[in-house]
């Protein structure tokens, strides 16, 4: 073992040399110096190990957390640019979808119209994909920007139920919104807020066949504001639940999965809502529904905030 000249070994301290052995190679030893007293006489021992297996152990942990970081920055970079080469078509698509229907809307024939329709539908499904998908991947890297501000629930929920009504009248469900009698108003950042609420009912909406929705807004006993969003449908089985928020999971998967969507609603539904203080319950039975708690602490009339940035 060679140790640096001019090195002072330092007793009770650990080093770390590269030993040289007969043949001229070398291994990474831990050498630790002890002095001790045995039979009243002082005696210094030096332990030495051979560290190289650790060494490469470790070696190999930091080459693939570097992996690791290097494959997360690719995928996100290829989740923004996909994202962005995937909307601005939809965009004109849209656009230019809307201008040839309301030209020959007028002349088309029933069939004709329902083809538009499926187009519509179609661009709106893949729209809503790529934004979960982009606001997942923000969330993620930590470059999602909060904006908080004094938020009367009452008047936000009853815009979003209202927006509901059509389609819960074409599948023939009822759309039921029970609101508190006095205003309740949270700190929060409103885009969290209305697409937590869009995701929820986007859910219910889609795995209720028949029966009822329930939205209710109340003020707890705790000084807590609560939403809850209830459902008559298939509901979540015990063995999904305890995995109901990752990202990308669904009960069924597969091809022959009978529900569209890429399992990111509820995901980033715990996101957002944790991400303005408040907490997420599910409660769900098979074959009898769901019912989604949001919780969030209600805001006095001293209550401000400035706008920040995800840890």
């Amino acid at each position: 073992n060679e140790i640096p000249e001019g090195e002072r070994i330092l007793d009770g301290h650990t080093y770390q040399y590269q030993a040289r052995r007969h043949d001229g190679s070398t291994l990474p030893i831990e050498v630790r110096v002890k002095t001790i007293t045995r039979r009243n006489r002082v005696v210094r021992v030096t332990a030495i190990r051979d560290i190289s297996e650790r060494m490469a152990t470790e070696a190999a942990l930091v080459a693939a957390k570097e992996h690791a970081e290097r494959s997360e920055r690719l995928k996100d970079a290829f989740v923004a640019n996909i994202s962005h080469e995937v909307r601005t078509p939809l965009n004109i698509i849209v656009g230019y979808t809307g201008l040839i229907s309301e030209s020959v809307m007028g002349k088309a024939t029933e069939e004709e119209k329902d083809y538009f329709d499926s187009v519509q539908r179609g661009v709106a499904r893949l729209m809503r994909t790529v934004d979960m998908i982009l606001s997942t991947s923000r969330l993620q890297v930590g470059d999602f920007t909060l904006d908080p501000v004094r938020l009367e629930l009452r008047e936000t929920v009853a815009h979003i139920v209202n927006d509901y009504l059509p389609a819960a009248e074409k599948k023939n469900l009822r759309l039921v919104y029970n609101l508190s009698q006095s205003e309740i108003h949270i700190m929060a950042d409103e885009h969290c807020i209305v697409q937590s609420l869009h995701n929820l009912l986007d859910n219910a909406l889609k795995y209720t066949a028949e029966g009822s929705i329930e939205v209710s807004l109340s003020r707890e006993m705790q000084g807590e504001a609560v939403i809850r969003v209830r459902d008559t449908g298939i509901g979540i089985s015990p063995e999904y639940l305890p995995t109901i928020f990752a990202p990308y999971s669904q009960e069924e998967s597969g091809y022959s999965r009978s529900y569209d969507g890429v399992g990111l609603g509820l995901s980033l539904v715990k996101r957002y809502v944790q991400l303005n203080a408040g907490s997420v319950l599910i409660e769900s039975e098979k074959g009898k529904g769901t019912i989604v708690t949001l919780r969030f602490p209600e805001s006095d009339l001293s209550s401000g905030g400035d706008a920040h940035s995800t840890p």
